[in-house]
């Protein structure tokens, strides 16, 4: 069912249809497991910047980018995150049409051009959609590297703006996302993917204002495991 609806996903007329029938897949997959043939990746490839799965251009694949979001936000948001660009993707190639003819080469892969397009049409979409939800706000705290400069200012004001919106326990949540995003890339300041300095100092003052009132709580995570 997979491989149907990815070789009909290289079709612009069935995309979108394909598209929406994979994130309702999506939402019934039950989570774990290692096995890779998943909807979500079926979904990923097909709209990956680098070698997208499809013969529908930018705009058509954001739109239906938007279309998923409007039908299953869920699967939407987990789609955003793994189209964001970043270092050592891979990508297992999508089944193909065996009695049409896809064009021999895609417009637009793996260029500069499109990671910069695409970074920033999947970051204003991710800013839109994360609202004051815990869970999205951490997994998107976890992106930040991947996230452009501007966009990644953008959020440190929305997540400023809302530390006192949460309760303790969500506090905590994004408290913890914060404190092992600073102390990655602090303790590994020399690699090449660690964030310069002058990104993470702004996420000081947002780490401080979400921090715990306990004493205790502050301190609990030296004694984990």
């Amino acid at each position: 069912l997979l491989w149907a609806m990815e070789s009909l996903a290289w079709n612009p007329k069935y995309l979108g249809q394909a598209a929406c029938l994979l994130a309702r897949i999506g939402r019934l997959d039950p989570p774990g497991g290692h096995y890779t043939n998943r909807p979500l990746n079926s979904l990923r490839n097909i709209f990956v910047w680098w070698m997208p799965q499809t013969c529908a251009d930018f705009a058509d694949r954001m739109d239906v980018v938007d279309l998923i979001r409007k039908e299953d936000a869920a699967i939407a948001w987990k789609l955003m995150l793994t189209l964001l660009p970043g270092d050592h993707e891979f990508l297992n190639p999508s089944q193909k049409p065996q009695w049409r003819e896809i064009p021999p080469e895609l417009p637009e892969q793996g260029n500069t051009h499109a990671l910069l397009r695409e970074a920033e049409a999947i970051a204003v979409r991710l800013l839109e959609d994360v609202g004051a939800t815990t869970e999205r706000w951490v997994s998107l705290i976890e992106s930040f590297p991947k996230l452009p400069q501007k966009y990644l200012e953008q959020a440190d004001a929305e997540l400023s703006a809302r530390a006192h919106s949460f309760d303790d326990n969500d506090r905590n949540a994004v408290w913890g996302a914060l404190r092992q995003l600073l102390h990655k890339h602090r303790n590994f300041a020399d690699a090449d993917w660690a964030l310069p300095e002058e990104i993470l100092s702004p996420l000081d003052s947002i780490y401080a204002a979400f921090a715990p009132s306990d004493p205790i709580k502050r301190i609990a995570w030296l004694f984990n495991g």
